[in-house]
């Protein structure tokens, strides 16, 4: 009825045929409202409408519980065709440093000056100004700013543009129907640019594979620290390496894209093992303004192992109570893809462990815990290890295990004790 505030929802529905039988069940739009007066005058914007058709509205109303009303009376409205174009930028201007032009505009509107246009697009000529006669023979940038909204300040910055010519730019302004404007077309003089980047900072180099180096660095600028330079240029030597020296050590090949300013970098350099290495790098632009140097980083690229001796366990007896015993070896460098392989004496395998790395250099040890390959406790006994890797095996070593305690145990001693020769004979 009409007493009492309302409190549900208003549905809209609609449809480009005269004679369309509109349903409560069929809607495009639900509107839910609370606490509405009675006779209160409502406006709602519909959107997406294809220009240059009639269409038919109908809307009905329901209440919290809910229940509907009749379908409303019919409305009818020809949707127009969007004809404004954005408008004009007139405000336009350009300017030049370290061989970029810098842009700049106020942003126009969809319609005239409201709403928010569709797309930009900058043109520019080393001939002549760019007005809309001639637009399409202006170099077209490839990439363009987004438009934010009309009253906006937009900056753009243009490089690859030859030191010391005039350029014309222009910029186009379009809403998603296609009208569009064009700019004014302000010019200016391309300077040179003398500003390198700054130096790449925090260079830092580890190496934790044989025969490569991590390097990191946090990323510098264009000019300084603004824009995103062109590239790196990464050095390397057995001798520390200055600005003085740079040129003459060895030059590390990579085509490596600098990421924007500040930003983390990290690579890795294939390098012969176990040679001291000092490494530095530089960055540059495009117009061939190199960096200062940064601050080298030095490191030891490791060698990969080439032996695997002395294999040895402890404690020796181990008993099962102890929950563990340690298998010691000794390596001269990094050990992958290594395995640990526990047999009886009758040779047969009762235990195995794949895919092992060890990075030591020195004693490391694996630590067992009596159970088998099925994950059951294995009996009393005496027991052999290996460990095997890539290209190279160990020796065997004996050991024995005690499902119960036998008396006091000897020390339990770490192989890289002086005192070692008491604990293993």
């Amino acid at each position: 009825g009409t007493e009492s505030n309302l409190t549900g929802a208003f549905e809209i529905d609609y449809n480009t045929k005269s004679d369309y039988q509109f349903q409560i069940s069929n809607f495009k739009f639900q509107i839910s409202i609370s606490n509405l007066s009675p006779l209160t005058s409502n406006l709602w914007t519909v959107t997406g409408l294809t220009g240059g058709v009639t269409y038919y509205f109908r809307l009905w109303t329901a209440d919290e519980v809910p229940n509907w009303s009749e379908i409303s009376n019919g409305a009818t409205s020809y949707a127009q065709v969007d004809v404004t174009a954005p408008a004009a930028i007139t405000s336009l201007s350009v300017t030049s440093s370290n061989g970029k032009a810098y842009l700049s505009w106020i942003e126009p509107g969809d319609d005239g000056v409201t709403g928010i246009c569709s797309s930009y697009e900058i043109r520019y000529s080393a001939v002549r100004a760019l007005l809309e006669s001639n637009f399409s023979q202006g170099e077209k940038v490839s990439v363009s700013p987004s438009p934010a909204g009309a009253g906006k300040e937009i900056n753009e910055t243009i490089g690859g543009l030859a030191i010391g010519t005039r350029y014309w730019f222009v910029v186009k302004a379009s809403d998603e129907r296609g009208n569009f404007s064009i700019s004014n077309s302000p010019s200016v003089v391309i300077e040179s640019d003398l500003t390198p980047p700054s130096a790449p900072s925090s260079f830092a180099a580890v190496s934790t594979t044989p025969g490569e180096a991590v390097i990191t660095w946090t990323a510098p600028g264009d000019d300084g620290t603004t824009g995103t330079a062109s590239g790196y240029v990464v050095k390397y030597a057995t001798y520390q390496i200055t600005e003085s020296n740079f040129d003459k050590a060895a030059e590390y090949t990579q085509n490596w894209a600098p990421l924007p300013p500040g930003s983390f970098e990290q690579k890795v350099l294939d390098l012969t093992p176990a040679v001291t290495y000092y490494i530095a790098i530089k960055a540059y632009d495009e117009s061939g303004n190199y960096s200062s140097l940064s601050s080298f980083a030095v490191f030891v690229a490791i060698s990969p192992a080439t032996y695997i001796a002395h294999p040895v366990a402890a404690p020796n007896p181990a008993t099962v109570e102890d929950g563990f015993v340690d298998l010691y070896f000794k390596t001269n460098g990094e050990i992958t893809g290594a395995s640990i392989k526990i047999y009886n004496l009758s040779g047969v395998e009762v235990f195995s462990a794949s895919g092992l790395s060890f990075a030591k250099d020195g004693w490391t040890y694996y630590r067992w815990n009596f159970r088998d390959d099925s994950g059951n406790i294995v009996p009393s006994g005496v027991y052999v290890f290996q460990v095997v890797a890539p290209g190279f095996d160990s020796d065997f070593s004996k050991f024995a295990v005690l499902r119960t305690p036998m008396g006091k145990l000897r020390p339990y001693l770490d192989p890289s004790s002086p005192d070692k020769d008491k604990r293993w004979p």
